[in-house]
């Protein structure tokens, strides 16, 4: 049976963790953004990890810290290129419940700001718009609930999570 676990995806800017640090207080649950717990177990930031060693440096120390998380009654917010390790989405799905935080390309650009472009992982792409168009149909692909954040503060997005979650949970638990 999968953990009671949710794993929030989506781009960079549309709210991962401030919605699940609200989820996480409403479920009772740890919370875990994963760029901060990257950054206190390698004592420095995500802007120095990929400026000295590489964005692949970083995907493969990415993936490697989220194997290194314990579900159990978690919610964990990781980087939007999470969604680029095939094999570790497959784990996730077996073991938490991955919830797309969907957003449009004006608002999540416009939360973006110039000081945050530096620890983004890239991937080749020039701009926001095309990393969007790039990691859209990752997210939609390897999420079991679907959340759109337009016009909406964190509040009624964790409220949406948290209610779409917990009924997902306990048909699963009824169907065991």
């Amino acid at each position: 049976m999968k953990a009671n676990c949710v794993v929030l995806i989506g781009m960079p800017g549309v709210g991962k963790s401030s919605v699940g640090s609200v989820l996480a207080k409403n479920l009772s649950y740890d919370f875990i953004d994963l760029d901060k717990y990257i950054e206190y177990t390698e004592s420095t930031t995500i802007k120095q990890i990929l400026r000295d060693s590489g964005e692949e440096y970083f995907l493969k120390l990415e993936s490697e810290k989220m194997r290194q998380i314990d579900f159990s009654k978690s919610v964990v917010a990781p980087g939007g290129s999470i969604v680029y390790d095939e094999r570790l989405m497959e784990q996730l799905k077996r073991e938490a419940t991955i919830v797309y935080l969907e957003d449009q390309l004006p608002k999540i650009r416009s939360r973006i700001r110039d000081s945050n472009l530096d620890a983004i992982v890239w991937n080749g792409n020039e701009s926001i718009a095309s990393l969007y168009l790039e990691r859209k149909p990752l997210y939609e692909k390897h999420a079991e609930i679907t959340i759109s954040c337009t016009n909406r503060n964190e509040r009624d997005i964790a409220r949406e999570v948290y209610s779409r979650f917990t009924k997902k949970y306990n048909d699963l638990k009824i169907k065991q």
